[in-house]
């Protein structure tokens, strides 16, 4: 992890750096634009200078005696030049004029409208233009900007790169003499820019170094090394925090910085969070400790509520008239919902449901009392109505909270069906024919008021009889009222449903079953009421409890193994013998099979019913109408089994290990009934 002064260091300096560059390209035009200037500058004043001070009379004869037409005059006066002093005179001060000014030519030329005469050159190289001798002019456009002395212009021809200037020599007739013409060599001038942008740059980098020396410095004092501090108090807390076992306050670490800007601000303001983040740890710690010993009362309390409810299952086995099951999930760690059950005599069993208004602690307190009373009272022998009457008007003394109780009392008999019970403004029963495959509500037809609600209640009696093969189905309005992400309730229709895919299970599966499809609508959905559920099936008087279960089923791949599957785990809780077990798995493994290869049923429900001297098992396809009893190869004669044709052999198999098979045609399904008898 680079560290903030690192940071800080490169971001400087590619400022610097950045800056630096700017400054030097801006640097590199500004002056190459003031030294061109600069020597323009130069040349003209020469220029100027030379027509200013040259003696234009004597000028004029040399002029004039170079550009005669006659030749031969030309050369006899070109031999007197070197001791002509008027012409050593105006030689003279050009030769000074170029060597203290640096110009690399200095002329003058007399011009014409296509040629040009040289007069004098101070050039001393083999190239000079020697005196009188007349050259082309590559441009005749510049004899007139030379005559109007207008800027100079670069050339880059036989004489190199110059920069020319040229300044008309004017007689007292405003007539031009001649022309003095100032030649500068642009790469002298390029050599003098090149040689002051390098001084330049060394200038810059040398500031640049230093600038940010000073900056490393006044950066690292007043920000980096006072942000470093911090950095260390901070991290000494937080680790004196994670050694801090035991929840005591530590000791608040001072920043030393001493400054008003934000950093000294900022420090003081991690003293202050020091000091709150201690207080804070000091009094999570208190509120931790007492949760934590508040949770272990409440799973203390938790446990105690849980032994209070009956829950050793199944409930009087050695009885076969009845089967009875319950459960209670809170929506807390104690809850407000209670059940019982307890036997009166031999031929009596009592049945309790209850639900208290609110939840949390306060409805387990409310719970224990209503539980109590009505066991105390109801162990008393009175008749259920006297029972809530008394039970109502001590949950009514001294209940400042306003709890209420909603409650069903039955007392059932076991011989009869018979069920005499008191209703609280509980929730509807629930009644389940297995026989008829019918689900209904069972509304109380005398309605009481809560228990505890007002003191002084009278209670009446409701009485109803429960036939073999039905479900009484108790209740608490945690169940309807359970909803999932979209805020829909789970519904007394969903709730009817529920029972009427589950009904042909035994009780105990069948609440387990019901829980779990209330747990898939919620999806995921925390619970946010206790949910109470007691049921009690009436089963044929003198025989052992029957287990009855059913399997719906989509014809498809997997349905032979989810079909064995059903019908092995349901022969395992009755303790079927290997060998019958056997017959069963051959039998669903060739029916389905058929129905899977040979029909075109989308769905099959399998029903089994496991009683004390035989095992039903139905199969309902919604195929097309077929008699397997009627089918060719399955009949009872002297044919070699092996002269059985495919389909028929197993169904010939079929009826060899069961007692009994039946056929008919319902309500557009396939219904076939498979028994086998166990004695």
């Amino acid at each position: 992890m680079k560290s903030l002064r690192s940071k800080i260091s490169f971001i400087v300096i590619v400022l610097l750096c950045l800056s630096s560059s700017a400054i030097i390209i801006f640097s590199y035009f500004s002056t190459e634009k003031l030294i061109e200037s600069m020597y323009e500058q130069k040349i003209k004043e020469v220029t100027q200078t030379v027509s200013s001070v040259i003696n234009v009379d004597d000028l004029q004869v040399i002029v004039d005696n170079l550009t005669v037409k006659d030749q031969e005059k030309v050369k006899a006066y070109q031999d007197t030049l070197e001791e002509n002093q008027k012409y050593q005179k105006i030689f003279s001060l050009l030769s000074e004029l170029k060597k203290e000014n640096h110009i690399r030519f200095l002329s003058i030329q007399k011009y014409t409208k296509e040629s040009a005469v040289a007069v004098m050159d101070t050039d001393t190289s083999t190239d000079k233009l020697h005196p009188g001798k007349s050259y082309h002019l590559e441009s005749k456009d510049r004899i007139s900007d030379l005559y109007k002395g207008k800027d100079p212009y670069e050339s880059n021809g036989k004489y190199g790169w110059l920069m020319s200037v040229a300044k008309p020599i004017i007689n007292n007739q405003n007539e031009v003499v001649a022309m003095i013409v100032a030649d500068i060599s642009m790469q002298d001038v390029k050599d003098t820019l090149k040689a002051s942008i390098l001084k330049m740059i060394g200038l810059i980098l040398t500031s640049t170094f230093i600038l940010i020396f000073l900056l490393y410095i006044f950066l690292n004092k007043l920000v980096i090394h006072p942000i470093n501090l911090i950095s260390q108090v901070a991290g000494k807390f937080v680790e004196n925090l994670s050694l801090n076992v035991d929840g005591e306050a530590k000791e608040i670490l001072k920043i030393d910085i001493h400054s008003e800007d934000e950093l000294g601000q900022l420090a003081d303001d991690i003293e202050t969070m020091e000091k709150e983040i201690n207080s804070y740890i000091v009094n999570l710690t208190q509120v931790t400790q007492d949760k934590e010993r508040m949770g272990t009362e409440l799973n203390v309390a938790t446990q105690i509520q849980s032994d209070m409810l009956p829950k050793i299952f199944p409930f009087e086995p050695d009885r076969g008239e009845f089967d009875l099951h319950a459960l209670m999930r809170p929506a807390k760690e104690v809850g407000g919902d209670f059940y019982d059950f307890f036997m009166l005599d031999d031929d009596h069993v009592a049945i309790v449901i209850g639900d208290v208004s609110d939840k949390g602690v306060p409805a387990a307190l409310f719970m224990v009392i209503s539980k109590t009373l009505i066991k105390d009272y109801t162990q008393a022998r009175l008749s259920v109505d006297k029972i809530f009457n008394r039970v109502n008007n001590e949950l009514c003394e001294g209940n400042e909270a306003s709890l209420f109780t909603t409650s069903v009392l039955g007392i059932f008999d076991v011989k009869t069906g018979r069920l005499l019970y008191a209703d609280a403004g509980h929730e509807p029963l629930i009644i389940m024919d297995r026989n008829n495959e019918t689900v209904r509500y069972v509304e109380p037809e005398k309605r009481n008021f809560v228990l505890g609600g007002m003191e002084g209640t009278r209670y009446a009696i409701n009485e109803l009889t429960l036939k073999p093969g039905e479900i009484l189905l108790l209740y608490t309005d945690g169940v309807p009222d359970a909803v999932n992400k979209e805020n829909e309730s789970f519904g007394w229709d969903r709730l009817k449903e529920t029972c009427q895919k589950h009904m042909h299970e035994v009780v105990a599966v069948m609440l387990r079953n019901i829980l779990a499809d209330i747990d898939n609508h919620a999806k995921g959905v925390k619970q946010f009421d206790d949910i109470t559920m007691l049921a009690l099936s009436m089963i044929t008087k003198g025989s052992e409890q029957a287990l009855i279960e059913k399997l719906d089923l989509t014809v498809d791949e997997q349905i032979t193994d989810k079909a064995l599957n059903f019908i092995e785990k349901a022969m395992e809780r009755k303790v079927i013998d290997t060998k019958t077990q056997h017959a069963f798995m051959v039998a669903v493994d060739e029916l389905v099979s058929n129905i899977l290869n040979h029909s075109k049923a989308n769905t099959l429900t399998l029903i089994i019913e496991i009683e004390k001297e035989k095992i039903s098992l139905t199969f309902i396809d919604d195929s097309f109408e077929f008699n397997p009893l009627e089918a060719k190869g399955n009949e009872d004669d002297d044919s070699d089994i092996l002269d059985k044709p495919i389909g028929g052999l197993g169904l010939y198999m079929v009826k060899k290990m069961m007692n009994n098979l039946e056929y008919e045609y319902k309500d557009g399904k396939n219904v076939l009934k498979l028994v086998k008898n166990l004695k």
